[in-house]
């Protein structure tokens, strides 16, 4: 609900949501219940129905899907590597710059993981930097400097306040989890 309604994804998955929908021409946030409220009630049905539908599926088949846990990475690995690849290849008609832009993605996120760096943020960034720089623009366009950035309203403040909470946060929590280890 963030997501459609604010535009604000919650995790790496909505993210990549975001880019789906844009690359359908469909933009999320404040005015998509209202520009597209056939698409928004579908929506919401579908949620509804799948799931019930999981539910049900799920009471019944829960014993024999758990025996996936069971499978050996070895298998498993492979058989999900071949399934992106597919899927990257045919979702532009056999383009072979997505299967490589899959490849470079998936080596990063290899590395980001084996280096301890967070890979949700760089899918959101990834997502979101576009519009933002594009929002950015418009704003000092408005206003025609940096200035309005730092004024004294109480949302400016506000704001600052919360941007800099988070960054002193994830540093306290970072240096806690490493003293930790």
């Amino acid at each position: 609900m963030p997501l459609l309604s604010l535009g604000i994804p919650g995790d790496a998955t909505t993210a990549l949501l975001i880019g789906a929908f844009t690359l359908q021409g469909v933009q999320v946030g404040p005015l998509f219940i209202g520009n597209n409220p056939m698409t928004w009630d579908a929506m919401i049905i579908a949620m509804l129905i799948a799931n019930l539908a999981m539910f049900v599926m799920m009471y019944f088949a829960i014993r024999w899907l758990a025996m996936v846990v069971a499978v050996p990475k070895h298998i498993l690995f492979p058989v999900i590597l071949m399934m992106c690849v597919v899927g990257a290849h045919t979702i532009n008609y056999g383009i072979m710059f997505d299967v490589w832009t899959l490849l470079v993605f998936g080596i990063f996120g290899w590395a980001a993981t084996k280096l301890g760096l967070e890979i949700a943020p760089f899918v959101i960034g990834f997502i979101l930097g576009p519009s933002a720089e594009i929002y950015f623009v418009k704003s000092l366009e408005s206003f025609g400097s940096l200035s309005i950035f730092f004024t004294k309203s109480w949302i400016v403040v506000l704001l600052w306040v919360l941007i800099l909470g988070s960054v002193v946060g994830s540093v306290m929590l970072a240096r806690r989890k490493s003293s930790m280890l």
